[in-house]
C-alpha cells in the first residue's frame, strides 16, 4: 500500500509549522547536544508502512537524518569531516 505524501504549498506550511514548534533535533537532544532541526523526518519511513502524519514525524539536524536514512536503507554512514580555513578538521 503506497502514503500519499504531502507536497507543494501544504507540505511548506507544514514544515513551517512543525519547526516552529519543535526547533530542535530530537536525536542530538537525546546525546545531550543542541542542534536546529532542518529535515523534517518520519520515523517509520513511509516505505515501511509509516503513516504520513504527526504521530511518525520528528525534527532532525542534517547530519542526523542522513545516518539515520543511511542504517535504515542498511548502509553505513561515514561521517564528512570538514576542513576550515585554517586548515583544520571542524567538528
Amino acid at each position: 500500500m503506497t502514503v500519499k505524501r504531502l507536497r507543494g504549498s501544504q507540505l511548506c506550511k507544514l514544515r513551517e509549522q512543525w519547526f516552529h514548534e519543535h526547533p530542535l533535533c530530537v536525536l542530538c537532544l537525546k546525546a545531550d547536544r543542541i542542534t536546529a532541526a532542518t529535515e523534517l523526518d518520519h520515523i517509520v519511513p513511509l516505505h515501511k508502512h509509516g503513516k504520513d502524519d504527526d504521530s511518525n514525524r520528528q525534527g532532525l539536524c542534517r547530519e542526523c537524518h542522513l545516518k539515520k536514512s543511511k542504517q535504515e536503507r542498511g548502509h553505513t554512514y561515514i561521517r564528512r569531516v570538514t576542513v576550515g580555513v585554517d586548515g583544520w578538521p571542524e567538528s
